[in-house]
This record gives structure tokens, sequence and C-alpha cells, in this order.
């Protein structure tokens, strides 16, 4: 048997080579580790799960939907302000209201997070909430004009009437228990967005559309296991399973209703065109960005998307919420009637002056919303040291801000898990810093769409409530379990049913 050198060239060469490497690999580890040394150094001064090699904290998160929620909280529980390190990501969690005021309010924390917005930003684009500081400002400028207050009055009509839609939807379930609601209701905030935000009527309801609900829904799920599933954050893995082909298939349908709306609306503007005629009545965002030519087409759809996604999954979740609460507690639905009947009257249309005066109905539903925020998180990238009572947030980390913790916290709200609506009175409100309550974030980049949500919910209320009771297998708000995706959600469902009154 030949003997094989190994002295020869060759394997001089392998070894000199594998040499190179480990060098080369040293100084990129030295080079990487000495540029992030603000980085790891106030992330030691930070408590918090101490992190692995790869994988960072991500082990104290891991789990179900829900438990990563539950872990999150368990450690805001523990500390006031704490680091959590996901890959080589470190992550700032911050509680107290005065450091909240600072993250969301200041110009160095204006844009999102990548790591945690990156699944939104798959979906959605670089629309309002997720885009770069830069490109959020251009557009908001441009968006504003389209939800002015009077504007928004006008939507009314269209809010009653898809409401209206969906109250025949619920009639012919009347009684029926064990029905998953959210995806009619979302049906219905679909309907609704399509023609006020797009000035298009696309008759959701009457084609029993699938609906974004149930299409984003599986989108988020599976981008949970993406973030946290430690399985799943090895990109090889990811791209070869079955979960990344599930999630593509969703985007193209979600990718295919925004150009239906997007072609449907260039069609209607055609004919209006050829018809000499403009609508004053449909003012729509939609009308804006297709007249703005500073939007690219990308921009342009990123908004679209980002509008039908916010509009219609957010609202829908809000008024199922609201009415599991009301379904809770019968003695305030019944005020929530009586104001209803006392402001709108027993079968009149609801104008757009009557939503102010419906007080205690606001009060319920700001108090659902404490209880149960839609948004689960908000993660902005600090791009300046910032100094929070002495403890540096570092630039290149994440700031987190968890609205249900603070929400909750027995720091800002005495009985925290009490329903009790009346903390919404205004001299209770003046009472609290403002960042103890955050269903429509903070600050610089706050929700713009706050005041047509609100203005939907409670016009969608006012039409079910005078014709339906509703019931909840729901007793308390403790046994309500939540589970953390791009929204937070009832882990069990909505679990109401409704009587004709």
């Amino acid at each position: 048997m030949d003997h094989v050198d190994s002295t020869g060239p060759q394997h001089q060469l392998q070894k000199y080579l594998l040499e190179t490497v480990s060098i080369i690999s040293l100084i990129w580890c030295l080079n990487h580790l000495w540029t992030r040394r603000k980085l790891y150094w106030y992330g030691f001064l930070l408590p918090g799960p101490v992190p692995l090699p790869l994988i960072g904290s991500s082990y104290a998160l891991v789990g179900s939907s829900n438990d990563v929620l539950d872990n999150l909280v368990s450690l805001q529980d523990r500390w006031d302000t704490c680091k959590i390190w996901l890959r080589s990501t470190l992550f700032i969690l911050v509680s107290n209201p005065r450091h909240i005021e600072i993250i969301l309010n200041g110009p160095q924390s204006m844009d999102k997070d990548l790591f945690v917005y990156e699944p939104l930003t798959e979906v959605l684009g670089n629309g309002l909430v997720t885009a770069p500081g830069k490109i959020w400002k251009r557009h908001r400028r441009t968006i504003a004009p389209s939800f002015n207050q009077k504007i928004l009055e006008s939507f009314v009509r269209v809010f009653e009437e898809k409401a209206k839609l969906l109250g025949d939807k619920i009639g012919e379930l009347v009684g029926e228990k064990g029905i998953d609601w959210y995806p009619v209701v979302a049906r219905c905030t679909l309907d609704i967005v399509c023609e006020t935000a797009m000035g298009v009527d696309m008759k959701v309801q009457s084609r029993n559309h699938r609906g974004i609900g149930e299409c984003l829904a599986t989108l988020m799920e599976t981008a949970n296991r993406k973030i946290f599933d430690i399985y799943y954050m090895n990109p090889v893995i990811w791209k070869l399973s079955n979960l990344k082909r599930t999630y593509d298939e969703n985007i193209k349908y979600y990718f295919d209703i925004t150009a239906e709306v997007i072609k449907q609306k260039k069609s209607e503007l055609t004919d209006t065109r050829q018809e000499d005629h403009i609508s004053p009545n449909k003012p729509a965002f939609l009308d804006l960005l297709l007249e703005n030519s500073n939007f690219t087409e990308d921009e342009l759809n990123a908004e679209i998307r980002t509008f039908l996604a916010a509009g219609t999954e957010t609202t829908a979740a809000s008024i199922c919420a609201v009415l599991t609460t009301l379904g809770m507690f019968p003695d305030v639905q019944e005020k929530v009637y009586e104001e209803i009947v006392q402001v709108v009257g027993g079968d009149g249309y609801i104008e757009a002056g009557d939503l102010p005066r419906l007080k205690y109905t606001e009060r319920v539903i700001k108090e659902t919303l404490r209880l149960f925020p839609v948004a689960p998180v908000y993660a902005r990238s600090i791009a300046q040291d910032v100094s929070l009572d002495g403890k540096v947030v570092p630039a290149g980390s994440a700031a987190v801000v968890l609205p249900i913790y603070v929400h909750r916290s027995p720091k800002y709200w005495k009985d925290p898990l009490k329903f009790d609506p009346d903390r919404f009175l205004p001299e209770e409100s003046s009472k609290r810093h403002p960042c103890t309550y955050l269903p429509f974030s903070y600050g610089l980049r706050n929700c713009i769409g706050s005041k047509y949500a609100l203005m939907s919910i409670k016009t969608i209320l006012s039409t079910l409530i005078r014709r339906f009771r509703v019931y909840s297998e729901y007793k308390t708000v403790e046994e309500i379990e939540l589970k953390l995706q791009m929204l937070l959600k009832f882990k069990d469902g909505f679990k109401i049913s409704f009587e004709y009154r």
C-alpha cells in the first residue's frame, strides 16, 4: 500500500489555508466584538436572562405564542428595566411611563426595530407602521389630510350601513354558541376600510370574502414562530420548511387582495374622468396616493396593504373584545344600551354628532382596550444613547414597550384586573401619566387612525347593541388567556353569542 506523504505540498497548502481562514475568522470576531463593545458593556450592566452563544436569551421566551407573552411579562414583573438578547440584537424592556415617553417621543428612536417588525415589513412593505423615519414623515404629511374630522364624519353613514350587514349575518346565527365571530366581524371592518379609506365598495360581506383576517392570522402566527422558535431561527431550516411555504401562500393571497382593490379603484377613476365628474363625497386616502407623483409603485402598494391590515385587524379585534366584556358584565351592557337609545334613539339613524355624546360607551371601549390592547409590542431602534434615570439604552440596541404589562400594572392602576369604565372619567384620567395607557401608541409615531377606529367602533356597537343582547362564556378577566402575535389575541377565541332584544 502506498504511503501518503503528510508533509507534501498539498498537505502544506491545506494547512496554510486552514490557518489563514482561522486567523481571518478570529480577526473578524475580535473586530465585531470591538465595534459592539458598548452594546455588550451596557447590556452587561442591566439585569436580565444570561445570553448564550448564537441564540442569545431566546431560551427565556420559547414556547407557544401565549407562553412568549407570559415570559415577557414575567421579566417585566421582575425588573422595571431589563435586557434580553435575541440572537445578536440587544433589547431593553422599558415599563416606567416616564421612560416610555422618552422612548416613544424621542427623535433618537424614530425608527421601528427591524428584527421585531421584519415579518410585518415582509407583508406590508414600508407603510406608515413599518417605514423608516424619513419615509414615514413624508408619507404621514401626505396622508394626514384624508383623516381630518370633517372627512371622518362623512364616513359614519358607511360605518352604519356595513354594521347593519354585520347584524344580518349575526341574525342568521342568533343563539348559536361556539362560533368564531372574529372572521365575521373582520369581513365587516374590511368592507368599511375598502369603502371609506380606499373609496371602493368591494361588497366583502355580501361575497363572503375570505378576508384579510384569516390570512393575516396565519401570517402572524407563522411569523411568531419564525422569531421565537429556536429551530426556525436557522435560515436554512426556515426556507425548507412547510411553515415557510404556508407563509408565502398567504402573502401571495394578501397581495392579490391589494391588487384587486387597486384595480377596481383605477377603473372607477377612469370612468369618473370619462364622465368629467369628480365626486366630493369620497375623499379617500387612496385618491391622495394615486394623485401624488412622489409615491413610487412600491410605496403605494405598501400603504394600501398597511391600511387594509391595520383598519381591518385592529378594529375587528377591538370590537370582539368589547362585545366580550359587554357579555361578561350585563350591568355594563345595559348602561351602554340605555345611553345609545337615549342619544341615538331605538331605531334611528346614527349621526356623526351622536358619537361624541356616547360618553359612557367610550369609557367602556377605553377600559376594554386597557385590559386587552390590540398592539402587543412597540419596539424602537435606538440611534443615539438614551439615559433613563442613569440606565443607558445604547445606540444600536432596541427599546421595547409592552402595553399589556403597563395597562395591568398595580403600580399605575388600582385593582388592575377589575373592569371599571369610570377609570376614564376626565377627573380620573388627569391624575395618570399619559404613557400608562397606550392602545394607539404615543408620541411622534402614534396611530393616525385612532379617531377613525373609535368612531367606527362606536357606530358598530350602537348598531348591534340596539338589536341584540350579547353573552359571553367568560366570567372573569383572569380566565381570558392571551397570545402574542403581531396583534394580541384571545388564546381560546371570543366566546360570545347573541339573542334578539
